[in-house]
């Protein structure tokens, strides 16, 4: 299999063994596949191939469906980001994956309703806000633009 963004690069035998490792014995399309290897600070699987970190979750689906661009997000509609069953994941965008997470009374951001009404109504600067909510620059664009957040 091509490596997904990077046609140049194949999988190798060795590779599909050392992934398989790290998922449970029981590949029940219906469970959740908990990523027994490395994890990032948000819960999610790590795979690395050719010097480069992949997200696991995305690896597997990959390894079932072909390539995915790297724009296109995956949704997990368990709800578990330590879960790679590609059964379980979905093409998508950020948007899609945020009002997916609302509908089901997850909260994904840092901030609450609040906060992005101070954030949108505020004379501070970008720099400013960002850093008095430990959020990037562009989520505080966003705001400011109104891409995110209803209000």
């Amino acid at each position: 299999m091509k490596l997904p963004g990077n046609s140049s690069t194949d999988m190798q035998k060795s590779d599909y063994i050392r992934f398989f490792e790290n998922l449970p014995e029981d590949l029940n399309p219906e469970s959740c596949w908990i990523w027994k290897g490395t994890k990032n600070q948000d819960g999610r699987g790590r795979f690395q191939l050719r010097k480069k970190k992949w997200l696991a979750s995305r690896l597997s689906w990959c390894i079932l469906y072909g390539d995915l661009p790297e724009f296109i997000f995956l949704l997990h509609s368990c709800d578990r980001p330590e879960c790679v069953n590609p059964f379980h994941l979905s093409p998508g965008n950020n948007s899609q994956n945020a009002i997916e997470a609302r509908q089901r009374g997850q909260q994904i951001t840092k901030l609450s309703y609040e906060g992005a009404v101070f954030i949108k109504n505020s004379d501070l600067s970008l720099t400013q806000l960002s850093l008095l909510f430990n959020v990037s620059l562009t989520t505080i664009r966003a705001i400011k633009q109104e891409k995110i957040w209803n209000f």
